[in-house]
């Protein structure tokens, strides 16, 4: 479970805060207060948002040995919505500079193990998150106190005191020198300063220095709403659910949830719900079939919304997913994809698939390409988890399509089938001869499904990577990693998927995805639906001969 990590010389900090005690009083210019501040976390839960920030240090010998260590805590915290992200400047092991992020806002839980990894969130009051910490915590309490002045900090009037060891009830050979400054309305810490010098019978036993702290409370007030830290985005939270969801996920652009309404229903409820909300229905695939999917565009916005419903066991799973934008410059080199320049590279990631198959009237596909993709998924075999293999081969020419597909199960052969998709009409091959399909073959409009799931799981830890060329073709490179919090791909794979990593390449030209080399990780059930543990998938995309391909029919 992640956990706020505390670093392992504060352990005395902590034990300070939690060791001496006393009531909140009063105090004179010049006279000692019989006890000032009982709780240094006193009036932050009435305060619509603050910063605070901790620094300790501690400087002295731990048995012989040298210790300079300083550790510092950032928090912005939001106490009524609720929401907070939390970072921590410290050293690890080794010496090394380490910075440590973690958050919550509502019940999406944040983590960052450092500046270089992505910023991933999981959903729901079980998703691992921090502990429940403030900086204040650390303070250690101040009985009696002096008030020296009053000063305006920050724009808040406050009360400035000072106290000394015996303020802490510390043992007779240690000295301290502290300050404080309480607001005087809600009488919350503003700034707190204390200098502590000991031995063993204030640190522990061999150990003996100075601890030096600092705390410092800012922008009261400052920030209506929750400020994102750089690579941490939102969940999807203004798209609704039916009134019956279950299994609730929500997670950057992407919202889950099982229910027992009737497909129609759920498309007809997200159809008035998008369009009340400026959105414009684009295309309808599928409706009718156990998977099925409405996609929807706005004119002022790069990126569409995809409504997913798949029928397992009698429920509607229902996927709602509309890729991450953002402000900052997503990409290295130019790009003349049209807004590419002013969105994430998650953004970029999620739409990729989307802009391959044509499904951006804003942002053209290819005129014609060549398409490979395997995926190695891990399936039941009856007795095991083993390895099944889908694999996808096609010609694109525009909406004219040419593809043969073939499912190999665990430890069985493969079953190929071919088809053409012309004009809009689908047509089968079989025994080498074209023919009309069946009323139920959807399976060149439902496999996209499975693969957007993976790049919208895998998106928001994307990161720029620098820029590769394929076939003559610049390509940007996204290095993707994040977590699925379990939710499930739609027909052909149906795995609740748990995390995704890999790389992925994506046409600076047009924003289409070019190639992708992604692993994955998913829960396995059998055939009744009983979970049988987590496996391995590995899926790789390739996109070839762009601009030089035709489809027709033989």
């Amino acid at each position: 479970m992640r956990r706020l990590l505390l670093p392992a010389l504060l352990i005395c900090a902590i034990m300070l805060a939690c060791t001496f005690s006393g009531g909140k009083g009063t105090a004179t210019p010049g006279n000692q207060g019989n006890s000032l501040l009982n709780s240094p976390l006193v009036g932050l839960d009435n305060l619509e948002n603050y910063t605070a920030s901790l620094t300790v240090s501690f400087k002295g010998t731990q048995t012989g040995q040298a210790i300079d260590q300083t550790d510092s805590y950032l928090q912005t915290e939001w106490p009524k919505l609720p929401a907070q992200f939390t970072s921590i400047h410290t050293r690890d092991d080794s010496g090394a500079p380490q910075v440590i992020l973690s958050g919550a806002v509502g019940d999406a839980q944040y983590y960052q193990a450092d500046p270089a990894s992505p910023c991933t969130v999981d959903w729901g009051a079980a998703a691992s998150g921090p502990a429940d910490f403030q900086p204040a915590s650390l303070l250690p309490v101040v009985g009696a106190a002096k008030l020296a002045d009053e000063q305006t900090l920050d724009g808040v009037a406050t009360k400035h005191y000072t106290f000394d060891a015996a303020s802490l009830g510390l043992p007779s050979d240690a000295t301290a020198s502290g300050e404080t400054w309480i607001a005087k309305t809600g009488g919350y810490v503003m700034k707190y300063v204390l200098d502590i010098t000991g031995t063993d019978s204030v640190f522990g036993t061999g150990i003996s220095g100075t601890r030096h702290m600092e705390y410092a409370l800012s922008e009261v007030g400052a920030h209506a709403q929750v400020v994102y830290p750089a690579g941490c985005e939102p969940v999807l939270s203004d798209v609704p659910a039916m009134d019956d969801a279950t299994d609730l996920v929500r997670l950057p652009g992407l919202l889950a949830y099982s229910t027992s309404s009737s497909a129609a229903d759920i498309f007809a409820f997200y159809e008035d719900k998008l369009t009340a909300m400026g959105w414009q229905k684009s295309a309808d695939n599928g409706i009718g079939s156990d998977s099925a999917t409405t996609t929807f565009n706005r004119s002022d916005s790069n990126v569409g919304v995809t409504v997913a419903v798949d029928t397992e066991a009698g429920l509607q799973q229902v996927i709602v997913m509309i890729p991450v934008q953002g402000s900052a410059t997503a990409t290295t080199g130019a790009d003349t994809t049209p807004g590419a320049a002013s969105v994430l590279p998650s953004t970029r990631a999620a739409l990729a698939m989307t802009i391959l198959l044509g499904m951006r009237p804003s942002q053209p596909a290819p005129a014609s390409f060549h398409l490979e993709v395997i995926n190695q998924a891990p399936a039941w075999d009856g007795t095991k988890i083993a390895q099944s293999q889908d694999a996808m081969s096609a010609d694109v020419q525009g909406k004219d399509v040419h593809y043969t597909e073939s499912k190999t199960p665990p430890g069985g052969s493969a079953k190929t089938s071919e088809a053409y998709l012309i004009s809009g009409q689908e047509y089968d091959v079989v025994n080498g001869k074209v023919g009309p399909a069946g009323a139920d073959s959807k399976t060149w409009t439902l496999w996209p499904l499975n693969l957007e799931l993976m790049l919208a799981t895998g998106a928001p830890g994307a990161t720029a990577a620098g820029t590769e060329t394929l076939e003559g073709r610049t390509a940007e490179v996204y290095e993707l990693a994040g977590t699925g919090s379990g939710l499930s791909g739609s027909s052909g794979m149906a795995l609740p998927i748990a995390s995704v990593s890999g790389k992925i390449w994506v046409d600076q030209q047009t924003g289409a995805l070019l190639k992708a080399v992604l692993d994955y990780q998913a829960e396995v059930t059998d055939s009744s639906g009983n979970d049988q543990g987590s496996g391995s998938g590995h899926v790789e995309i390739t996109v070839t001969q762009v601009g030089n391909v035709s489809v027709a029919l033989p």
